[in-house]
């Protein structure tokens, strides 16, 4: 009877942490959904201010920027991909990924040829030059405050250790 009760009392204990575990789970995933959209936010502001876009520009520019990105993102995951899969120890299967990988890069220099393209129907040369300097600052900034809070929170670790 004694281990009926203590197989019932592991059942019961692993039911509540696999729960809490999946609530846990919830939150890293809404944390990350909101991280997300203020950063889109953000990027969204930064450039609207530095391309200096007008309110009918913006309007025009928006979407065909948005479907550029989310492409663009596609492509860049898939590239993350190729390089985890990079341990192959076989040299036919390392050849196809970098044939993958050049293959991809092309893909992100022509998608970026054909969304410039589009987007000089809407803004000028200069603000479609401008937008490339303004994505390499922001991704170069958000990069430089990760990196920030990440050195804080190693200094804020290490004096709790001491």
């Amino acid at each position: 009877m004694k281990t009926y009760k203590s197989i019932k009392f592991l059942f019961i204990v692993l039911i509540l942490s696999s729960s809490a575990y999946a609530q846990k789970s919830d939150e890293i995933n809404n944390h990350k959904r909101m991280a997300r959209a203020n950063i889109d936010g953000a990027k969204v502001g930064i450039i609207t201010q530095k391309l200096n876009l007008t309110v009918e520009e913006a309007e025009k520019f928006w979407p065909i920027y948005n479907e550029y990105d989310n492409k663009r993102k596609s492509l860049v995951k898939t590239l993350r991909e190729i390089k985890k899969n990079r341990d192959s120890l076989n040299d036919k299967k390392n050849q196809e990924l970098v044939n993958s990988r050049f293959k991809i890069k092309q893909e992100l220099l022509d998608l970026e040829k054909e969304y410039s393209k589009r987007l000089s129907n809407i803004i000028s040369q200069r603000q479609l030059l401008d937008l490339l300097y303004v994505e390499q600052d922001f991704h170069r900034m958000l990069l430089h405050r990760i990196n920030n809070n990440e050195d804080r929170r190693n200094s804020d670790y290490n004096k709790k250790e001491e």
